[in-house]
């Protein structure tokens, strides 16, 4: 499990490093977002801060290996999910970090030898570009056949149906990526080279949407088998194709948008930097809710101006620190067990549950229970608990400590319950306490 995580983890660095390394090729006439004409881009100085700033994404990168190296020792067992997500977020806020500073010091730069172009929060289109949003596009009858394909699982009936429902979920989303494209975000004079730009940019645009779409079914038919045969060595594989071809996916075309973008020439530069706050795009002239991100061929992201972004914004901090009090609590809580008149209480986070008395139709302790996959819950190093599907077992209720090979199995009209206690003796005592409770 740990290897598998951290596996995980490395996958998810090398990709933000990645990401940050394209931010420093020229998009857009822009470098880390910061305008500058093709002249100005080849300045010692401009092209020094870019070395910096990869070397220093390079770093974090290599760090953020070293300590999760490092939380594989025995000392952080218990407490490996939160250190894990705290690494993960400091690895976030390290590259945010750098991002943002280099973009003051190419600011700094810029301001130091007068480099500012247009200068305004005025959003420019070009209407021949609107109409011509649907031509290049290749055919989605590619995209709607994936789709269908998705649904093929669902027929599977010894998987849980969460994960069966995956697919046609994650499937809408190349959808979305191929009707939501991004107009040329660099206009020339000439409306005719606009026209011709963003043609070519919907063909490469839908042929990446149709790729991913491609990638994401790869991976749901690989979770499908894994699930199948209770493999997370499947899980992690897939995954891994699923990260490295979306990241080549992204490399290639912000490569060839960029091939495009470059013969619109220099006859319109805009200084964008004052629509940006705190790293988020924030220009209230603005009345879209989902903007092109400042590498514009990465996708969308959200007009923090608008009222809409500012809600969708604060919902998305507020999920964050959701999932840090609950991871932590998770890992932190131990699972309480309350026997009264009339029934046996289970108290976990998120998932108590209640097993009646006269509902309960057996009961034993034993040493081992089969492998499974997780339904919905909580799984970690050192505890499991919520929805999971066993072999032999089928569906069941889980509260187990991982390193405790001791469980009660009470099973009901309804329901199969599998727990135990912090350890070997409290399992045992556990045990005694129901079953002299049902005499």
């Amino acid at each position: 499990m740990i290897y598998f995580t951290t596996g995980i983890m490395w996958m998810v660095y090398a990709v933000m490093m990645v990401t940050s390394f394209l931010y420093i090729r020229p998009n857009n006439q822009q470098l880390l977002g910061i305008t500058f004409s093709q002249s100005d881009q080849q300045k010692p100085e401009v092209v020094a801060l870019l070395k910096q700033f990869k070397r220093s994404v390079l770093i974090v990168f290599v760090g953020s290996i070293l300590v999760s190296v490092l939380l594989m020792d025995d000392i952080f067992y218990d407490v490996y999910e939160v250190v894990m997500i705290v690494s993960f977020m400091l690895n976030i806020s390290l590259n945010w970090i750098l991002i943002n500073s280099y973009q003051n010091k190419l600011e700094a730069y810029k301001k130091a030898h007068d480099l500012y172009y247009h200068n305004d929060h005025k959003v420019r289109v070009d209407l021949g570009v609107l109409t011509s949003s649907k031509e290049g596009k290749i055919s989605s009858i590619y995209l709607y056949v994936m789709l269908i394909l998705s649904l093929v699982p669902l027929l599977i009936h010894d998987i849980p149906l969460i994960a069966r429902c995956i697919g046609p979920i994650i499937m809408l989303f190349p959808l979305y990526v191929y009707y939501k494209q991004v107009p040329p975000s660099h206009l020339n004079t000439d409306s005719k080279i606009n026209v011709e730009m963003s043609i070519r940019i919907n063909k490469i645009q839908s042929i990446s949407a149709t790729l991913i779409g491609l990638l994401m079914l790869v991976f749901y038919l690989i979770l499908v088998f894994g699930a199948q045969k209770n493999s997370p060595l499947l899980l992690f594989i897939g995954s891994g194709i699923l990260m490295l071809g979306i990241t080549l996916i992204a490399v290639w075309q912000t490569r060839q948008i960029r091939e495009v973008e470059s013969v619109s020439g220099e006859d319109y530069l805009q200084d964008t930097s004052k629509m940006y706050r705190w790293g988020a795009y924030y220009n209230p002239n603005d009345k879209r809710l989902f903007v092109p991100k400042r590498v514009s061929s990465m996708g969308m992201t959200i007009n923090a101006a608008h009222p809409l972004g500012k809600a969708l914004m604060a919902s998305i901090i507020l999920l964050i620190l959701w999932i840090l009090i609950f991871l932590g609590y998770s890992t932190f809580s131990d699972y309480k067990y309350q026997i009264d008149a009339q029934q046996i209480v289970i108290d976990a986070p998120m998932y108590d549950r209640s097993i009646n008395k006269e509902d309960i139709v057996s009961i034993e302790e034993v040493n081992s229970i089969p492998q499974g996959i997780r339904s919905n819950g909580f799984g970690g190093l050192k505890k499991n608990f919520g929805h999971f599907s066993l072999d032999t077992y089928g569906n069941v209720m889980l509260y187990i400590y991982s390193d405790v090979d001791n469980y009660i199995i009470v099973k009901t009209k309804d329901q199969t319950f599998i727990f135990n206690d912090t350890s070997v003796d409290a399992t045992d005592t556990l045990y005694d306490d129901i079953t002299a409770w049902l005499k």
